[in-house]
């Protein structure tokens, strides 16, 4: 019998972010493998209409990477509301979401509630 590996997912809310989602992604990259022995793991990025690049760096992103995902939202619903989106789509128990501080590309991935 195989195993199931848990699926953890990744929520990224980003608007105009273009610079930020490739580092992001690559620093995520290099924090994953020793994870996936235990994990599975999806990316879902909510786009708040960015007006920038941003879409287009996640779409190449998710080109290469079929476990990344994008949900572009009609207009900037903000990140709290972009969290809530994700937050109501998940069927697990583990989640996380990720964060930028406004002094550059600070990364913190924490747990998330998800409620069932």
């Amino acid at each position: 019998m195989t195993d199931v590996k848990p699926l953890v997912s990744i929520v990224c809310p980003v608007f105009n972010e273009e610079d930020c989602v490739p580092l992001f992604f690559q620093r995520l990259q290099a924090t994953l493998p020793p994870l996936w022995r235990y994990f599975e793991f999806e990316l879902i990025f909510t786009n708040n209409a960015s007006t920038d690049r941003t879409l287009e760096k996640i779409l190449a992103i998710r080109a290469a990477n079929p476990w990344v995902y994008v949900v572009t939202l009609s207009r900037n619903f903000g990140y709290q509301d972009a969290l809530a989106t994700f937050a109501a789509a998940v069927t697990h128990a583990r989640a996380a979401h990720r964060d930028r501080t406004d002094t550059g590309h600070d990364l913190a991935i924490g747990q998330m509630p998800v409620a069932h």
